[in-house]
């Protein structure tokens, strides 16, 4: 075991004094997953909403989506290192949602934004056959996830309110298991595609900061929300409490982000005969 060993310091140490090759890639594709809490949040909402008089408001489950991709690194003859970062951006808009509760009516405009950053830094192994680069990897990372609602309301019979809220989901370590399939297209830059599986989790939605205030969003979240409370579903029911506030029956709101992954990409090689 310990001549195996040696042997392989031997050749790492020969490939990292050959000096490396630099990396920058860019990339597009899907990633998916399913996060139960979050989709349950979103059926409860929707179920709570039309209990309130709510006419054709909707909430998109997620499931995956579209994301971009940044890489740069350094690259020896056995060994590749490089950090990437994933870009994951979902936006939804609705104009003019009617309600009508007791002795309330009105509509809503409404639009929320969410970004999640996935970062690693990918150990790989680079094989080359000809034009052909297959590079197996594993990194370690950190995900920030964020996310931003406004809500304007008309009523009937009260005066117009806006609210704006910010939530963060804190940083949570990640791990990510891929493979890079490359086609040299020229001496500098290649072309292929990426896949793998990511292992991810939000730990939590909390309040970031709160601008402004909404009658009805109140009334669907058993009094609304304030900086530092954080989403808990119960029975049927959503709030924001403060976590020293929770009771037996709440439960706080996780997003396990854990799935698949695929995308288109380039990578460009500054340095000598990268392949």
């Amino acid at each position: 075991m310990i001549k195996v060993l040696i042997v392989l310091l031997f050749f790492l140490s020969a490939s990292l004094a050959a000096g490396p090759v630099y990396t920058l890639s860019g990339a597009f594709g899907f990633t998916h997953y399913f996060p139960d809490d979050l989709n349950e949040v979103n059926r409860i909402f929707e179920a709570v909403s039309r209990a309130n008089g709510f006419k054709g408001y909707k909430v998109e489950p997620f499931n995956g989506h579209l994301e971009s991709f940044l890489g740069a690194g350094a690259e020896w003859k056995h060994l590749s290192l490089s950090l990437e970062a994933e870009i994951w951006q979902e936006t939804f808009s609705q104009r003019n949602v009617a309600f009508s509760t007791t002795g309330l009516s009105g509509t809503v405009n409404a639009d929320e934004k969410y970004l999640f950053l996935p970062v690693t830094l990918m150990l790989k192994y680079p094989v080359r056959w000809r034009r052909l680069r297959i590079t197996p990897g594993y990194g370690p990372g950190i995900m920030f996830g964020s996310a931003h609602v406004n809500m304007s309301t008309r009523y009937s019979n009260r005066p117009a309110d806006n609210l704006d809220l910010s939530f963060t989901s804190g940083f949570n370590v990640i791990h990510r298991l891929g493979v890079d399939v490359f086609y040299k297209l020229f001496s500098w830059v290649g072309a292929g595609v990426s896949g793998g599986y990511r292992f991810s989790q939000i730990p939590y939605l909390e309040v970031a900061e709160k601008k402004g205030d909404s009658f009805i969003f109140n009334l669907i979240f058993n009094g609304g929300a304030e900086e530092g409370d954080r989403l808990y579903t119960g029975y049927e029911t959503l709030r924001f409490i403060k976590e020293n506030e929770k009771l037996p029956r709440d439960h706080l709101v996780v997003g396990d982000m854990t799935g698949y992954y695929l995308w288109f990409r380039l990578i460009f090689m500054i340095g000598e005969k990268p392949w």
